[in-house]
């Protein structure tokens, strides 16, 4: 089974996560690549759970998991570290919040942009379709007071 280029937002659907596998022995290996997993609520992005002694193993591969509430993954065999090409980041997106889902420009999931320079392509399902979108940085209070200078 495989499961490619997808795009899973605020998925809140499974308590057990976005993707769950739960595959008996002699099942295959799922193909997971090339999809974003986006603010999964109260859930995993990737769940799996042995049945009968066998823990599924899927090959997850250029995927980007971004601001999932549980975290990345779950159970033994299901740690996306493990494979080539994920990364956890901001897919900086058009305008998700009125639907425009494509990828902006300066986005880590267009083709060329990978964070680790990984020959992934495309990630997700939506191709680019607006300018870079700017992208926001933590900032101390210190550092926001040196940009103003002493205050005198």
């Amino acid at each position: 089974p495989s499961f490619l280029k997808r795009f899973l937002v605020d998925c809140g659907i499974f308590p057990q996560g976005s993707l769950y596998f739960n595959f008996q022995l002699n099942s295959g290996y799922p193909l997971v690549e090339s999809n974003i997993f986006a603010e999964t609520v109260g859930g995993y992005a990737v769940k799996c759970i042995a049945v009968g002694g066998y823990t599924p193993e899927p090959q997850i591969r250029c995927n980007d998991f971004w601001d999932n509430d549980a975290g990345i993954w779950y159970e033994y065999g299901c740690n996306p570290a493990w494979w080539p090409g994920n990364f956890e980041a901001d897919p900086l997106l058009c305008d998700p919040e009125s639907g425009d889902f494509h990828l902006a420009e300066n986005s880590p999931c267009a083709p060329g942009n990978h964070p680790y320079e990984y020959a992934c392509g495309l990630i997700g399902a939506f191709e680019m379709g607006c300018v870079p979108v700017p992208v926001a940085h933590s900032a101390t209070w210190g550092s926001i007071k040196a940009m103003y200078g002493s205050g005198k």
